[in-house]
């Protein structure tokens, strides 16, 4: 394993780390999770992404590709949840939406990553068992795919328009 591919996986520990800080900084003290209600594009697109890539893992996992869930899970977490959805979620907090998506990636990932994942588990206050012992996320969250594309090219413009902008500078 190469010195690049341990940096690699720690920067993506880390990542994981800060999204759970920062879902956790947006609950109110007491917060217990509920089913989330879906309000708005991006909680569509979030829907969408979620329940797409719960499947992609299970997939892969019980056809012991590893690697290819490892890829899947790190989409998820960086380019999907905390590029996208967190920088949304800023201005448009839906406290279920967030609570529910870090929930089933530490499940997802938990295969993978036991140890951080488990101390993330442990770190949820409305949590009170152990990770290793919850049962797989079976995400089936219903979505209307036409509010998901808008959000999806929305970002994605905003995007292209913001590394134009630092191309310029």
């Amino acid at each position: 394993m190469s010195e690049e591919k341990v940096v690699g996986y720690r920067n993506f520990c880390n990542k994981l780390w800060n999204v759970a800080r920062f879902v956790l900084g947006k609950l109110e003290a007491g917060y217990s999770p509920a089913a989330p209600e879906l309000t708005s594009n991006a909680d569509h697109y979030m829907a969408r992404e979620l329940t797409e890539a719960n499947v992609l893992v299970t997939k892969a996992i019980e056809a012991y590709r590893f690697s290819e869930a490892g890829q899947a899970i790190y989409s998820l977490l960086w380019d999907k949840f905390a590029d996208r959805y967190i920088e949304y979620s800023k201005a448009n907090l839906n406290p279920a939406m967030l609570t529910t998506t870090l929930e089933t990636i530490l499940r997802l990932l938990h295969p993978i990553a036991p140890f951080v994942t488990e101390a993330l588990w442990q770190e949820l206050p409305w949590t009170n068992s152990q990770l290793i012992t919850e049962r797989w996320p079976n995400t089936q969250l219903a979505y209307d795919n036409t509010k998901a594309d808008k959000f999806e090219r929305e970002i994605i413009e905003v995007l292209a328009q913001k590394a134009a902008g630092e191309t310029e500078q």
